[in-house]
């Protein structure tokens, strides 16, 4: 288990030794409820067994109600009112190539912040690193950190969309240029439909939120803020959509090719089997074993046949030239 712990003051951010973290949470004295000074505190735990999720969720104040929500392991997104605060579980991506996502947790509780997941999340960290460098517009209070991360969560999606654009434009080029590959076409339409679902599951989680707290004055500002990142999640959801149509029309055009060259190829074939049917038919008649055939026994035999399969073969080859079948 670790756990990277900021300090949200008035002035700065500051990071809290982790070995301060892991010996008050596991110290004999501390009991259940024992919170207060995680006041004003981002709690980022990675890689926690159950066991510890649970006795730190216990060990700031929260009923056995809450913490089932907040040890959630399906992989759902959802929202939840929780006793002093709420509760998110929500998909993200570490680099936006990855099949599969992570689901992450996002709690504010009593004046904290904590955030669960499994593995390292470059979108956290970033928004650690921003903080840390007094990058923080706007942010006075918990829930006001836990939108800041929230937004960098969504950020994170539109730069992947920004990297998936440029290389959806790359490949429209090599389809132009005839030198595209299907396959990498169908790997990149792949992790664009994962992050089209990852955006939809994304605003999925919101509108529950917003719908949750409608009714709760305590955390208006959060239901209205929600409303602005629901918005910039359909806007990029409509876009990854779009990108989606894009990379299923180049998958269409390349089939197109591959059809054409493909009945070219048939063409070419029909054209020299046409060509050489009569030319075999001819030769298999004066190969029977009869002895009274046409011209069988004369000196000149030899030679009318021959020029009559020249004759039928370039004659059906002029033919098909005629009728375009030779372009």
């Amino acid at each position: 288990m670790h756990i990277t712990t900021l300090r949200l003051t008035r002035r700065e951010a500051q990071l809290v030794p982790e070995q301060n973290v892991f010996h008050t949470l596991h110290s004999p004295h501390v009991r259940p409820g024992d919170d207060a000074q995680w006041a004003e505190h981002w709690l980022d735990v990675t890689d926690c067994p159950p066991e510890d999720w649970e006795r730190l969720l216990e060990t700031l104040g929260m009923s056995e109600g809450d913490r089932e929500v907040g040890m959630e392991t399906r992989r759902f997104p959802q929202a939840e009112i929780l006793t002093g605060g709420v509760a998110l579980r929500l998909p993200v991506r570490d680099r936006w190539l990855d099949d599969r996502a992570t689901y992450i947790n996002v709690i504010l509780l009593n004046n904290m912040l904590l955030t669960q997941h499994d593995g390292e999340l470059a979108p956290l960290d970033k928004t650690r690193r921003r903080l840390l460098e007094g990058d923080r517009p706007d942010i006075d209070t918990m829930p006001g950190l836990m939108l800041y991360v929230l937004e960098g969560i969504m950020e994170a999606g539109v730069n992947d969309f920004i990297l998936a654009r440029g290389q959806v434009e790359e490949q429209e080029d090599h389809v132009e240029a005839d030198d595209a590959d299907d396959e990498v076409i169908r790997r990149l339409k792949h992790s664009v439909e994962h992050l089209t679902s990852q955006s939809e599951e994304q605003l999925f989680c919101l509108t529950l939120l917003r719908g949750l707290l409608a009714h709760d004055s305590a955390l208006t500002g959060i239901h209205d803020a929600t409303g602005e990142l629901m918005d910039a999640l359909g806007h990029l959801q409509r876009s990854l959509q779009r990108l989606e149509s894009r990379l299923n029309d180049q998958l269409q055009q390349l089939d197109s090719r591959m059809r054409d060259r493909t009945e070219q190829r048939l063409r070419v074939l029909t054209v020299i089997s046409s060509v050489f049917m009569p030319l075999t038919f001819i030769t298999g008649f004066y190969g029977m074993n009869f002895e009274n055939m046409p011209a069988l026994r004369e000196p000149w035999g030899y030679s009318l046949v021959v020029g009559l399969m020249l004759a039928v073969g370039i004659g059906m080859a002029l033919f098909f030239r005629w009728r375009g079948w030779f372009r």
